[in-house]
């Protein structure tokens, strides 16, 4: 019976009923219900491995030439005119003609607005897509079908100000106003915290430099005196000195220099240690008494269910989806440092957070340490979050060319600056999300992790694969586990990440390796209910309907956070359709042939047990946009389209 199933089932390929299945693959054997087909000869496997491959190396990766188009209203309407704002009257290049706007307008899609339901006022006004649910319709309409005239004032919505954007009723928080991003770029912030430990770091690194240059110099000496043929073995852990005369306003203890170099009894290896062990004891020292940041607060992360940050996926809309299926922890999408000292509107919409995120993170990246403790200290002023967490994992080509994301785990120094100031400039914790390593086979998070728990970091997730792995091959929880017991009863919690998609694995892989929690990235996308499937040890078959309803609740949060008018109603849509682009990979429980579902295997194409689950389980963007038809966002317009950010062989990336 094995056997036989082997057949039926080739290797990555979910197990599905017989009765639901269409075929396997379009370069595979078609399925029969009858039984397997007949054993493919030597040379037909070569020609399909052949054609699979070549299939797969057009399809694999991001589309990187995707376009985003923005859908609006045929005839457009002045923002600051309906909040009584707009200065330039007839000179505005928006309209100002109510009228001439409600005749373009495309018809409301409810009368039951996502935003005035929650706060009593929306700040689209006429534009909303839902204006009929606002009390000013009855009065504006009137008089737009008798052919009246509108009072411009009628329309005007005002908005309520404060200093950052928030509202006392606000559901959102960290709304940061235009006037600190201005004073960004206009290089007017005063970072006290970040110059004051750039000065310190630099003033403790000079000294540290002269000291291993006194000691290269020595061993030079030694070995010139020796006549040692031997290349002078120098400590690979700190960088190359550059000045030889220093002056420092660090005290000097001079027993750091004075390592015993003259007994002709001890070996070069010797001396090479008590060296290693005399900077560990220089690099405490300084930590503790210059660069250690005050007291600040822990949060125990220990067995709390973690999202991962996910770039475009992971928006806020999606956060409140997996907070109300039981997620502990949140993180915002990845931020680039630079981009946010540069005052960029759309990194700092980034900071958002939804008050229901009751341990929530912004995840920093950047390939200078400055900047990063630059951008940890405004963040910290600036914004409420309960931690930062630095990513050195992230794999994609742009930031790691730069210096950022996963370059930083083979620069020691850099890392260890970027980790302490972020420490320093801030009063919330430290947080490093990191790969086993740069390249396939050589890991060295083990040796990193030790010395994130020195440099005050409260949690570190090991994402168990490589950057030049990306997603691909199954995440190594073995070397995980090597990496739980190479920290020991170290205070620094560690989580594992990588392929969980069911609470039996979630279990499995956090008891195997002893971690103290395991982030879950793609499974949330695929199966968000997958955090309560974990706390209640139970898997769910979630009908169509249900699903269907999981994503009007999306809609719901996508438009109370990007808007109700044109614009906001298509930027949900398009939010969504990456969304479906993971969603699609969830197969019921009740077609499968075998729990639980991998997330590495490709379903087979295969029919629901409806019209709309068959519908929920297409490939084709096409579909997607079919579906969000039968949202609360109704009919997409002619000129949407959507390219998804991933291409079609994620299964197998």
């Amino acid at each position: 019976m094995e056997n036989e199933e082997k057949k039926e089932w080739p290797k990555g390929v979910s197990p599905i009923k017989k009765e639901y299945v269409i075929k396997i693959f379009d370069n595979e054997d078609e399925f029969e219900n009858t039984g397997a087909s007949e054993q493919s000869t030597d040379n037909d496997r070569k020609r399909k491995l052949g054609k699979k491959n070549e299939r797969n190396k057009k399809i694999r990766g991001m589309n990187k030439n995707r376009t985003i188009t923005y859908v609006k209203d045929e005839t457009d309407l002045c923002n600051r005119f309906i909040h009584g704002t707009c200065t330039n009257g007839d000179n505005c290049k928006w309209g100002h003609n109510v009228r001439d706007y409600l005749d373009h307008k495309e018809a409301d899609l409810g009368n039951e607005c996502p935003i005035y339901s929650i706060y009593n006022r929306c700040p689209y006004g006429v534009k909303c897509r839902f204006f009929s649910g606002h009390k000013e319709f009855e009065k504006i309409n009137e008089c737009y079908k008798n052919g009246k005239d509108i009072d411009p004032n009628d329309i005007i919505v005002e908005l309520p100000q404060t200093c950052n954007g928030d509202t006392e009723d606000s559901q959102t928080l960290n709304i940061v106003g235009g006037n600190i991003q201005k004073i960004l770029r206009k290089k007017e912030f005063e970072f006290k915290k970040a110059d004051e430990f750039v000065k310190r770091y630099n003033e403790y690194k000079t000294h540290r430099d002269a000291i291993v240059e006194n000691f290269s110099k020595k061993m030079h000496e030694r070995k010139s005196n020796n006549d040692i043929s031997s290349t002078t073995e120098v400590s690979q852990s700190v960088d190359t000195p550059t000045e030889s005369s220093i002056n420092t306003n660090i005290n000097s203890d001079t027993s750091l220099d004075l390592a015993p170099l003259d007994d002709e009894s001890k070996s070069q290896s010797e001396l090479n240690l008590i060296h290693e062990t005399k900077l560990k004891k220089f690099d405490h020292d300084t930590y503790e008494t210059r660069l250690k940041p005050e007291e600040k607060k822990r949060i125990d992360f220990r067995d709390k269910l973690y999202c991962a940050p996910l770039t475009t996926v992971g928006n806020l809309p999606f956060r409140r989806i997996i907070k109300r299926f039981g997620c502990d922890i949140t993180c915002g999408e990845m931020a680039v440092a630079n981009n946010i000292l540069d005052g960029n509107k759309n990194e700092w919409a980034l900071m958002r957070r939804h008050k229901s995120e009751d341990i929530f993170g912004i995840q920093l990246t950047g390939g200078n340490p400055e900047s990063i403790a630059r951008a940890a200290e405004i963040i910290n002023k600036q914004t409420q979050i309960d931690f930062i967490d630095l990513n050195i994992g992230c794999p994609i080509d742009a930031m790691f060319n730069a210096g950022a994301g996963s370059a930083l785990m083979g620069k020691t120094n850099k890392l260890r600056e970027a980790i302490q100031g972020i420490n320093y400039c801030t009063d919330c914790p430290v947080t490093v999300k990191l790969r086993t390593g740069i390249y396939k086979g050589k890991n060295i998070a083990h040796k990193l992790l030790p010395k994130f728990d020195d440099w005050g970091v409260q949690l570190s997730t090991l994402h168990g694969r490589s950057r030049e792995q990306r997603y691909t091959k199954l995440a190594d929880y073995d070397y995980i586990k090597t990496c739980v017991d190479e920290l020991g009863d170290r205070q620094m919690a560690l989580f594992g990440n990588g392929d969980i998609f069911s609470w039996e694995e979630y279990y499995q892989k956090k008891e195997y390796t002893g971690v103290s929690g395991i982030m879950i990235g793609r499974g949330a996308l695929i199966k968000p209910w997958i955090f309560k499937e974990i706390k209640e040890r139970q898997n769910y078959d979630i009908q169509a309907s249900e699903r269907l309803e999981i994503m009007n609740e999306f809609c719901k949060f996508g438009l109370e956070h990007w808007g109700t008018d044109t614009v906001g109603v298509n930027t949900t849509r398009r939010y969504l359709c990456d969304w479906q682009s993971f969603l699609h990979r969830y197969i019921p429980i009740g077609l499968m042939e075998v729990l639980p579902q991998k997330i590495n295997d490709r379903p087979p194409v295969y029919f629901g047990r409806n019209e709309l689950e068959t519908l929920m389980a297409s490939p084709k963007a096409s579909d997607w946009i079919k579906l969000t038809e039968k949202t609360i966002l109704g009919p997409a317009p002619e000129s949407f389209t959507f390219v998804p950010k991933h291409k079609a062989n994620a299964y197998e990336g």
